[in-house]
């Protein structure tokens, strides 16, 4: 019994310890997992920044491999169109004179030149001009060089040695200042304005005109380094169909560069609402208004619509600016290129000529042709073809910049022809040539001529008399007038509209 009893104590004993070792294992297993838990939100705490870092690191690459396909979906100007391309395999496998001008369209230059050692004549950009004559063909070229304030222009005489086609060039050694308003700056020295004497200077390279019979088309040309087969391009090829019919526009403009992305010429560039260039770098134009102007350059168009612009180098209708007619038929009302005479406020004699031309006829389109491009110089002008292929990635910045730098603006940009405008102009009473004597200037409301979107604040003079101070490098005397220095407009201006 004894035996017995010790036994079932045992027992007991034993089934009494089974309940605390299952506690104790359930412990020990939760305190396993609580310090599995803490393990895992340690490791998931320390894995989470790469998770989040790996995430938005494919994020960006899914949005660069969009970008790029995007970007390299659009048109791009360094595949020309093939009709451009068939005209430049055409000329490069002939060697004959006039091969770039099928239709034999009788093409007048024009060039108002300032090149006073000879170097663009007697380089690599007369011999450019050579190559277009020979394209065109001599017999139906008529080349016109007006050189002012450039010396006696020996080079100059030597190249007309080798101009085979119909040709003026003439050479006035200082600067022709007939029929221009002489102003006196406060140091004594004489000035006139920088567009009137520029305009007075363009005008002259076109005197020719008047003499000869009606010509298909004029080139201006600037002292740009060019393609001749681009200028031919230029000429028959800007707005014209693939089938060879003739191009039809009252201008088309290439677009020059004084670095391989820097558009230069923006004085004289708007587009289709008049509103400028704020940025020089590609598509050029802002989005602004319904962006017409923006929109062309973006499906990479040949005619991209603008109210006005240069680009160094301009193909015209040239029955614009000639007043040829039958017999019966009145004459032509024809362009030529001005200034306008105000104080304070600037318009480039380059984009005036196209408001002109819209106002004598509203049918003749303007065009620029980003195409055809020309540069300043032959280093900027060797980069060209490659800026073509890579220009399409700054729409990227541009779509950014336009953000938050609006497109330029002016109060006269939407003034119509006729509309009053107040400007200051030059009294005709006045007992000096002073140009910052008040009493010189008067503020009156004047009838809009074409052209107010070309303008610009600013003073432009060109002074006749060497000086040091101020003045361009490049081009003889130019300087802009500072807006602290100009007397300024009366309270009791004239409210007559003249």
């Amino acid at each position: 019994m004894l035996v017995h009893h010790d036994e079932e104590s045992h027992g007991d004993l034993a089934q009494d310890s089974i309940p605390l070792l299952l506690k104790h294992k359930q412990s020990t297993t939760l305190e396993e997992d609580g310090s599995n838990i803490e393990g895992i939100s340690s490791s998931l705490g320390k894995k989470l920044p790469v998770i989040v870092y790996k995430f938005l690191f494919m994020c960006n690459i899914i949005l660069c491999f969009t970008i790029l396909i995007v970007v390299f979906s659009l048109p791009s100007y360094s595949d020309v169109p093939s009709h451009y391309r068939h005209l430049r395999n055409h000329v490069e496998s002939k060697n004959i004179s006039g091969r770039a001008n099928h239709n034999q369209e009788k093409v007048f230059i024009a060039i108002s030149l300032y090149d006073p050692d000879g170097a663009l004549v007697s380089g690599s950009w007369g011999q450019q001009l050579l190559d277009l004559i020979d394209l065109l063909g001599p017999s139906n070229t008529y080349l016109s060089i007006f050189q002012s304030d450039s010396g006696q222009g020996a080079q100059l005489d030597a190249f007309s040695k080798k101009v085979l086609c119909k040709h003026k060039i003439v050479t006035e050694p200082t600067a022709p200042i007939g029929g221009l308003q002489i102003f006196e700056m406060p140091d004594g020295d004489a000035a006139v304005s920088r567009i009137a004497y520029l305009a007075s200077a363009r005008n002259k390279a076109l005197e020719p005109l008047n003499e000869l019979d009606q010509y298909d088309k004029i080139l201006y040309l600037n002292d740009v380094f060019f393609d001749p087969i681009e200028a031919a391009q230029l000429l028959f090829l800007t707005n014209s169909r693939m089938d060879g019919s003739r191009a039809t526009y009252g201008a088309a403009c290439a677009m020059d560069f004084v670095n391989p992305v820097h558009y230069y010429d923006t004085f004289a560039t708007r587009d289709t609402e008049g509103h400028g260039i704020k940025w020089n770098v590609y598509p050029w134009f802002a989005a602004a208004g319904e962006a017409k102007t923006r929109q062309d350059i973006m499906t990479a168009s040949d005619h991209v619509r603008v109210t006005s612009c240069w680009g160094g180098m301009v193909a015209f209708d040239a029955t614009l600016f000639q007043d040829i007619q039958g017999p019966g038929e009145p004459l032509n009302e024809t362009v030529r290129f001005r200034s306008e005479n105000e104080l304070g406020w600037e318009s480039s004699e380059c984009c005036l000529i196209h408001a002109d031309i819209k106002k004598i006829r509203n049918t003749a389109d303007i065009y620029m042709n980003p195409y055809i491009r020309v540069a300043y110089s032959k280093q900027t002008f060797s980069w060209l073809k490659l800026v073509r292929k890579i220009e399409r990635f700054f729409i990227i910045a541009r779509i950014v910049f336009d953000q938050f730098v609006p497109a330029p603006d002016h109060e006269r940009r939407a003034v119509k022809v006729g509309e009053a405008v107040l400007k200051r102009v030059w009294s005709k009473h006045n007992q000096s040539i002073a140009l910052l004597d008040p009493a010189n200037w008067e503020t009156k409301m004047v009838s809009a001529n074409p052209g107010s979107f070309c303008g610009q604040k600013g003073t432009f003079i060109r002074r006749l008399t060497p000086t040091s101070y101020g003045g361009r490098a490049d081009t003889p005397n130019w300087e802009s007038v500072p807006a602290w220095l100009l007397p300024q407009p009366p309270t009791n201006a004239s409210l007559e509209v003249l």
